[in-house]
């Protein structure tokens, strides 16, 4: 398990260490909407207002908003939550045990790209596995709406290297995103591009 030359893990979140299926979220801001899904992705990744609510420049309350502004039809809260939150699936308990393997002989990070209303349904979700918190499998998390900063920019990285003291050359990155890993590799970080979720579990166990 233990990996030449490796002291320090950073891992994204969405797709790595919890299951990721953005189609969901998409498929009801369509309905939503009142529009085709094509569309409605469009949206999703063409409008500054996602990236913006990621890095922690507009609020919850604010994010909601928007939301009750692109519906034809008036919108609660709750259901909002539930549509955006619909993309998060199950965290596998093999990976919860795999990261606790790991936790004795590597320094673990978590580095996500997300925000408060997605990171209070990932922490439920952590609940049923018995896990209160990430703090029980992580030295240190990083989050975009927290930081005030997102993958790719190379900034999230150098925060994350510099605060922790770490040296890029003996530090990993798992991510299943081409251009957040293109981007911590551009900084000396090692890296690997998880095509899917049990990838990192390949890599450890073989």
């Amino acid at each position: 398990m233990k990996k030449h030359g490796i002291r320090h893990i950073i891992f994204d979140l969405g797709g790595v260490i919890i299951d990721l299926d953005t189609s969901k979220t998409v498929r009801g801001m369509a309905q939503w909407m009142e529009i085709g899904e094509e569309e409605a992705l469009k949206v999703f990744h063409e409008d500054d207002r996602f990236k913006q609510y990621e890095k922690g420049e507009i609020s919850d309350a604010d994010f909601r908003d928007f939301i009750r502004g692109l519906a034809p039809n008036s919108l609660t809260d709750e259901a909002i939550d539930d549509v955006w939150n619909a993309m998060l699936l199950d965290i596998p308990g093999e990976r919860i045990r795999l990261l606790q393997a790991l936790k004795p002989h590597y320094s673990l990070y978590l580095l996500s790209n997300t925000n408060a209303i997605h990171l209070e349904d990932v922490v439920l979700k952590l609940g049923q596995q018995g896990i209160s918190s990430f703090k029980e499998l992580f030295d240190a998390e990083y989050y975009s709406h927290l930081v005030g900063m997102r993958k790719p920019d190379a900034e999230i990285y150098e925060h994350v290297l510099e605060d922790q003291g770490l040296a890029a050359q003996e530090t990993i990155f798992f991510d299943d995103n081409p251009d957040n890993i293109k981007s911590a590799k551009s900084l000396g970080i090692q890296t690997f591009h998880v095509l899917h979720p049990n990838d990192v579990l390949t890599y450890f166990n073989g």
